[in-house]
């Protein structure tokens, strides 16, 4: 027990060095002097993290902007409804990486609300996120099944160290703007971090039988969950549910397959698997349906239960292929 608190001193240590100086707020860092704050957070996985921060304490109520069944924001449109939401916010977080791309316009004309960029500092992953472009003439068929509004992959919450770095960011950032409740808002952040921390243990463990292994996925978020594990993404599909890819486009992913000898693919629960299902009957490989963490309930251990779902997924994944 002595050994295991020492082991998360060292952690949250850690954690706070790395975040020291990466905390964004916006205007001139006030602490709040009202009565009650209210956290807005801008989509499911920052919603988690901070009702797991703010839990308990009177006063502090959080409130997620988009609806927990929303699911990735990158196409998201503010509707009435959230501008109201926002207009009663006293905190505002984000996960960063451009995800909220959304809401950037209307932040800036915000004046009394407080940013937190749960991802400020970090060195983010490269590579496709959405645009539902699809050209399929000359040089630019290549790239077809690249869906770019930006070159920043932001689905950091996938890799659980760095989730563990939004913690830490959040926290600190609720202590300087409502420093009253500073002790309850670390207290909670060590009950929380204990937990995950539970879960980087059995990514560890995994990675030892997972490292090197080549995959295909079929949302981008699922790059970090590579990362985690030591995975290499060959290919990276985005089947978002308004994406359809041509026979051509099919055809290359079947090759890469073949080419690399390839029996991984991790595809999104959130949306329809027949694209994956059909490169899977063409191939060896096996299709495993994954969870990004975009959607669930009100549980604040939804994040815990989610990750620990695809932790399962991937024992099976490869005790199967290793038998």
């Amino acid at each position: 027990m002595k050994r295991k608190l020492i082991y998360l001193l060292s952690v949250m240590l850690l954690l706070s060095l790395t975040s020291y100086g990466a905390i964004k707020i916006k205007g001139e860092n006030k602490q709040y002097q009202g009565e009650g704050l209210t956290i807005v957070t801008s989509f499911y996985p920052m919603y988690i993290a901070s009702l797991n921060i703010a839990d308990g304490i009177d006063g502090v109520q959080v409130v997620n902007l988009t609806e927990n069944q929303t699911g990735c924001v990158h196409d998201y449109q503010l509707t009435t409804k959230d501008m109201r939401t926002l207009s009663g916010a006293q905190v505002v977080v984000l996960n960063g990486g451009e995800m909220e791309e959304f809401m950037e316009d209307v932040l800036d004309q915000q004046e009394g609300i407080q940013i937190i960029d749960s991802s400020a500092g970090m060195k983010f992953l490269t590579g496709s996120t959405h645009d539902h472009n699809h050209e399929e003439n000359g040089d630019q068929q290549e790239d077809s099944h690249v869906h770019n509004h930006s070159n920043i992959n932001g689905h950091v919450w996938l890799n659980v160290e760095r989730y563990m770095k939004q913690i830490q960011t959040i926290t600190d950032g609720l202590c300087k703007i409502d420093p009253l409740h500073e002790g309850m808002y670390r207290k909670n952040e060590e009950t929380y971090l204990v937990k995950v921390q539970s879960l980087k243990g059995e990514f560890d463990s995994l990675k030892e039988i997972t490292s090197g292994t080549e995959i295909i996925i079929f949302h981008d978020s699922f790059a970090y969950l590579a990362e985690e594990l030591g995975m290499e993404v060959v290919h990276a599909v985005n089947t978002d549910g308004e994406t359809a890819l041509s026979a051509g486009e099919i055809a290359e992913v079947v090759e890469e397959i073949k080419l690399h000898d390839i029996a991984y693919l991790f595809t999104e629960e959130q949306y329809e698997h027949t694209i994956a299902e059909r490169i899977e009957a063409e191939t060896n490989a096996t299709v495993y349906v994954m969870d990004s963490l975009v959607t669930g309930g009100l549980d604040k251990d939804s994040y815990l239960k989610g990750m620990k779902k695809n932790i399962e997924i991937l024992k099976e994944a490869f005790a199967v292929k290793n038998k």
